[in-house]
């Protein structure tokens, strides 16, 4: 059965990107046919990653409001295309694009066409964690029963932990945890040479992993790339068992 990936909430800033390129990478290096697309009015992060097979949809617009016409068409190549599928919405038009969804029973109709919906929320630490757990919380009261739910423990700005609290203690957890299929934790880099990595040479270029992977050893020295390698393993082990997968790990 084919997959289609939903990244979204209503909380901008919070990785929300940074998940869509992992899931599409982690589908790449499991032999996959994949087509991503980055629907995000206000950024274009997905697309920045010119080593994957990203597809750039303007969904709103002028009025603001979504151009169901264009998110028709899209619906429609998922429909018509053999690949598994990894959609980035913005956080700026959730509502617009979570209403249409709802009224024209999208899930419904991909399920009914054999391709499975997996919608995947980020919530980060630090100062936008609560605004984040609020994002779930969102999220999770506009998904039909059926829809499978990721969430994304983010720890990159520090632990999804606060007022003494852990993730499983807080509030919107204990409200839905009976709807949340499974998590996924992207991991608090503390040494520092992991967290210049992270950023200085995957994140802020937009490299893939198996991209890094292959920079000369006068862009990345073996270490570097032991440590890239150590941080793709991680989630996409973590992948293969919430969402499944068959052949061995390229990139990692």
């Amino acid at each position: 059965m084919k997959q289609a990936h939903f990244v979204m909430t209503t909380k901008g800033g919070v990785g929300k990107s940074y998940v869509a390129s992992l899931i599409t990478q982690w589908l790449m290096s499991r032999d996959k046919e994949v087509q991503a697309f980055d629907n995000d009015p206000a950024t274009a992060t997905l697309f920045a990653y010119k080593a994957l097979p990203v597809k750039r949809i303007q969904l709103v617009t002028n009025e603001d409001e979504i151009d169901q016409a264009a998110y028709d068409q899209m619906v429609t190549d998922m429909l018509a295309g053999t690949s598994d599928f990894v959609i980035d919405n913005g956080a700026s038009n959730y509502f617009a694009l979570i209403n249409y969804m709802r009224e024209n029973g999208l899930f419904d109709v991909l399920r009914a066409n054999e391709i499975r919906p997996v919608v995947h929320t980020p919530v980060m630490g630090g100062g936008s964690l609560e605004q984040a757990v609020l994002g779930v919380h969102e999220v999770l009261q506009s998904l039909d029963k059926e829809t499978e739910m990721v969430v994304w423990l983010n720890e990159h700005e520090g632990p999804i932990a606060g007022d003494g609290k852990t993730w499983q203690e807080f509030a919107v957890y204990q409200r839905w945890k009976s709807r949340i299929t499974a998590e996924v934790v992207i991991k608090e880099q503390r040494g520092e040479l992991f967290q210049k990595l992270m950023r200085g040479k995957i994140l802020g270029p937009a490299r893939t992993f198996a991209e890094f992977a292959q920079l000369g050893d006068d862009e990345a020295g073996v270490m570097e790339k032991q440590r890239a390698h150590l941080i793709a393993k991680e989630i996409f082990s973590q992948l293969d068992q919430v969402l499944g997968a068959g052949a061995c790990n390229k990139a990692a």
